[in-house]
């Protein structure tokens, strides 16, 4: 295999087609790591630092694009008190990760490394899938070479596993009947006032008005008052905008709208990788709020895949613990954030920057605890 190190927005974007192949066969689909994704993050989203990227080929030449990571340079941290790289995903990537081929995924990710830590001290990683086949395929290289992850926090997020048995509907029995009486008090609210639908929209059937309405919504609601919303800042509205036209050119986005007299009044926008899905953002009429209509668009989608899982196997939220989607979707998957050494010399000073925490954090307790007892 032969590895190198990419630099610059041009050169990067240069490797959108092998780029996009390598996802199509990759050993853990994910939708934040698509071209279709990072691309316009580096298009619109500048990152703090100028983006480069490892790209890892096989002997078949450099359409043989098999193991891609893109990082930028960040600062150290608690855990880690070296400056290192982190994954380029920007504030609207909620899965992290790096794509390997799935039938060369180790030899690939060990020349990633490899010549990873020519450039840098370690490898950040955010919501990290734990318990998936890249983060598993990271702890054992990391453990042959002696390094270790340098973790910062980990929190379980709602999914949807559609592969197993029973996977379409077991969200039923998850879900307490107060909460579908509750459901059904909701919708008989919205049919007091009008024509109530839902539809699930896929690929070419996204149209620019689906955008355009989707935005609205979003910015009316509390994200448009926070100045979060994607419409209130121009270059995320881009962003969006730009990946949204790319999912879609490959029949890989889709949205879930429910439909008041045939306004919509909530919608979702949801990627796909694979046979994999990923919830992106999601947005509701504010006028309607009381009624539930984010909440009765979720329930749309449980009840539609019970007949068409539309090839899907897994859904992830997106959402952060403790999202109402918890008490919808039954599944849980691990996400855990951290730091992966590259050289001993940045394992060293990450395991005495660890030692000298918990040693300050026991030392501040004893100090509270004898100011308390005087």
């Amino acid at each position: 295999m032969r590895a190198e190190i990419i630099e610059g927005l041009r050169d990067i974007s240069a490797l959108a087609e092998p780029w996009r192949r390598l996802e199509q066969r990759s050993l853990e689909p994910n939708a934040f790591v698509s071209p279709r994704f990072v691309l316009p993050v580096l298009n619109c989203l500048a990152p703090p630092a100028p983006p480069w990227a490892v790209a890892v080929w096989s002997d078949g030449g450099r359409d043989a694009l098999v193991g891609l990571g893109v990082f930028h340079r960040c600062g150290p941290h608690g855990r880690f008190p070296l400056p290192h790289a982190q994954a380029c995903g920007g504030v609207h990537a909620y899965l992290g990760g790096l794509l390997l081929d799935l039938d060369q995924a180790a030899p690939a990710l060990g020349a990633l490394l490899d010549t990873a830590a020519s450039r840098s001290a370690g490898l950040h990683l955010r919501d990290l899938a734990w318990d998936g086949a890249t983060a598993e395929l990271l702890r054992s290289t990391a453990r042959a070479r002696g390094l270790s992850w340098h973790e910062q926090g980990r929190y379980d997020r709602a999914c949807l596993d559609l592969g197993s048995e029973g996977g379409t509907s077991r969200w039923r029995a998850h879900l307490p009947t107060t909460r579908l009486r509750e459901a059904a008090r909701l919708r008989r609210r919205l049919v007091a006032r009008g024509r109530l639908g839902w539809r699930w929209l896929k690929g070419q059937e996204v149209g620019d008005a689906t955008l355009e309405r989707f935005l609205e919504l979003e910015h009316a609601g509390w994200k448009g008052r926070e100045g979060t919303s994607l419409r209130a800042d121009p270059a995320h509205e881009a962003f969006f905008l730009q990946m949204a036209q790319g999912f879609r050119r490959d029949g890989e986005l889709f949205f879930t709208e429910l439909l008041l007299d045939g306004q919509p009044i909530a919608s979702s926008c949801n990627l796909r990788s694979g046979d994999r899905g990923f919830a992106f953002k999601v947005a509701f009429d504010p006028e309607h709020a009381r009624s539930g209509p984010g909440i009765l668009n979720e329930l749309g989608l449980l009840e539609a895949l019970e007949s068409d899982m539309d090839g899907l196997r897994h859904l992830d939220s997106g959402t952060q613990a403790g999202s109402f989607i918890e008490g919808l979707w039954p599944d849980r998957v691990t996400l855990a954030t951290g730091t992966l050494a590259l050289r001993p010399v940045a394992e060293a000073a990450a395991r005495a920057a660890t030692a000298w925490s918990r040693l300050r954090g026991r030392l501040q307790s004893a100090t509270a605890l004898t100011a308390m007892t005087a």
